[in-house]
């Protein structure tokens, strides 16, 4: 269809025992000026679909951010070609951000479920069948994978998460949330329940580029959590990005999220720190001091940092700082 605006499961890898789904899943993909891998990605999809026989309940939601390299006419050319009407495509008359275009993908699914994708990104036959497992037999609202870095050709190469974890339940609550909400930094193959999820970021004013992991946050704490890191997404390296980091690590807009959730101020603090702990990189500026001294500074004042944090950051910040600069100095000097 075209618009113009701990335990593996195989379920449905043997030929002689299709997949019965109670529930739906659409696989959304907002994407802007990606065509080649676009194509790529929806193409070993619908193998998957058919692979596995879940097209009447496994259905894929492209909405194009207003391309300019003919995605729109490569899209259409295959959305005709198609035998069964598994793709969706939906191309925006205009670019309409980041932001309001994952939200678009989220209001245009009438599915139980919402599995998140990057256009460059890919996913396992594996994967997907364990998700359906989870969403049918244990009724989880949120599922969330481990990823292997690939280069543009798709070739393994250094970087990833959770490569070497065990896949763990995790009851809903807030220590689901602490836990695992970092893990949504990276939106490809997160499935989320899909019930409320719209109304619920509308209510609450969100606006930044890193809702998805308000939706997590937000099953996380309603809903059991699987995580899958058994199959790893494929997640490509690009510099050909449709955001960049600003000097804190677009710290501020996770820091949003968290300050739209009706938590706790020390909990809110608490998951503000993990942040920096877990994700060094945003903040440090390991050669050089004065640098690291402008990012505490403008850190503790940024509008979403919590009252808390504007005092415990700094000193979160300044730990990870000297952790980091001695390991660097270890391994140069030390070694």
């Amino acid at each position: 269809m075209v618009f113009d605006s701990s335990q593996s499961y195989f379920i449905g890898l043997n030929e002689d025992n299709p997949i019965i789904m109670s529930l739906t899943l659409d696989i959304v993909i907002p994407t802007f000026d990606r065509k080649k891998h676009l194509l790529k990605n929806v193409n070993q999809l619908v193998s998957i679909i058919d692979d596995l026989r879940i097209k009447d309940f496994v259905k894929i939601i492209v909405s194009d951010n207003a391309s300019t390299d003919g995605t729109f006419e490569a899209m259409t050319t295959f959305c005709d070609s198609q035998i069964s009407s598994v793709v969706t495509y939906i191309r925006q008359k205009e670019n309409i951000g980041m932001y309001n275009n994952f939200m678009f993908c989220l209001k245009s699914s009438k599915a139980d479920y919402i599995m998140l994708m990057g256009d460059d990104d890919y996913c396992s036959k594996e994967y997907m069948a364990n998700i359906i497992d989870a969403i049918e037999n244990f009724g989880v609202g949120c599922v969330l994978p481990s990823f292997q870095a690939i280069d543009v050709v798709g070739r393994i190469i250094q970087g990833g998460r959770d490569l070497d974890a065990k896949r763990k339940l995790y009851k809903a609550g807030i220590d689901n949330f602490i836990i695992n909400n970092f893990r949504a930094h990276q939106m490809s193959g997160i499935v989320v329940r899909r019930e409320g999820l719209y109304d619920e970021c509308l209510n609450r004013g969100l606006s930044n580029v890193y809702v998805q992991m308000f939706w997590v946050a937000d099953r996380c704490l309603k809903y059991d959590t699987l995580h899958l890191p058994d199959y790893p997404i494929l997640v490509t390296q690009t510099a050909n990005k449709a955001w960049s980091y600003d000097c804190i690590g677009l710290i501020g807009e996770i820091y949003e999220n968290y300050k739209k959730i009706a938590i706790s101020p020390w909990l809110r603090c608490k998951a503000e720190c993990r942040i920096i702990l877990l994700q060094p990189g945003r903040v440090l500026a390991l050669k050089n001091p004065f640098r690291q001294m402008k990012i505490i500074f403008k850190l503790m004042i940024h509008k979403n940092t919590s009252s808390i944090g504007r005092v415990g950051l700094p000193l979160v910040v300044f730990y990870v700082w000297v952790r980091e600069f001695y390991l660097l100095l270890k391994y140069r000097y030390l070694s």
